[in-house]
């Protein structure tokens, strides 16, 4: 799961590189955000105008933006089996966080 995630982690990291949308949000500060799987490992990494940094596994404290699904759940997702906001209408996946960050959500699904 963990190369999974990287990967998808790494294809935002360069999106942002070419959307002034995204480094305009994340100007002047940074988004901690920790993807919670119950049934596996928990991630995190830290968001902010230079990139992705701190990617790691495991709980960090304090996170702006949580997100907690299952394994499958998040497989589908992020190969493009299951629609976010199918699976969060269904209450497969659940997000903690502000509206403007879930924006950014968005933009990272």
């Amino acid at each position: 799961m963990y190369d999974i995630i990287k990967e998808k982690i790494d294809k935002f990291e360069e999106k942002m590189t070419s959307d002034e949308r995204i480094t305009e949000f994340l100007k002047g500060g940074s988004r901690k955000v920790l993807l919670e799987i119950p049934d596996d490992e928990s991630y995190h990494f830290t968001a902010n105008q230079e990139g992705i940094k701190d990617f790691g596994k495991g709980m960090i404290d304090d996170p702006d933006i949580t997100i907690t699904a299952n394994i499958d759940i998040i497989k589908g997702i992020f190969n493009g089996e299951i629609k976010p906001l199918k699976a969060y209408i269904k209450k497969q996946i659940k997000f903690k966080a502000s509206i403007q960050d879930m924006l950014f959500i968005r933009k990272l699904m």
